[in-house]
């Protein structure tokens, strides 16, 4: 009787495979052509080819998390650099709207305001707790 199990491929192989759909996915291939293209290269089912594409997705996910927040510290630097220019300049209306907009971009404008154990819901009053924002 033959060995017919799947042979495991290497955490470096599987990068490899990773990056390739990866490229597939930029160029705006179909995950069904994606599945399709795989299967016969890398004698693999189309289960364990949707399978690669899930993962594939997870690793462009995980890259645009990680520039979003390179995007976002760069604004936050800008924004700063912005304001401090503008007050040294006492152009303060400028500063107040570069102030606004970092804010804006920080979530800073949305102040939650929670519920105090014990009073019913939309019992609101003034002096109520302010939540910050889960964002930062």
């Amino acid at each position: 009787m033959s060995n017919t199990s799947p042979r495991r491929v290497s955490k470096t192989e599987m990068q490899v495979r990773i990056e390739y759909i990866t490229d597939l996915i930029a160029q705006g291939k179909q995950r069904s052509t994606i599945v399709e293209l795989i299967g016969p290269k890398w004698a693999i089912t189309p289960v364990t080819a949707r399978l690669y594409v899930r993962k594939s997705l997870s690793y462009i996910s995980e890259l645009l998390g990680q520039e979003r927040m390179k995007q976002l510290g760069k604004a936050i630097v800008r924004y700063e650099y912005l304001y401090k220019e503008c007050v040294d300049k006492k152009e303060y209306r400028t500063a107040l709207a570069a102030q606004d907009s970092l804010s804006k971009l920080l979530s800073l404008d949305k102040v939650v305001v929670t519920e105090r154990k014990g009073e019913p819901k939309g019992n609101k009053q003034l002096g109520d707790e302010y939540q910050i924002p889960d964002c930062l």
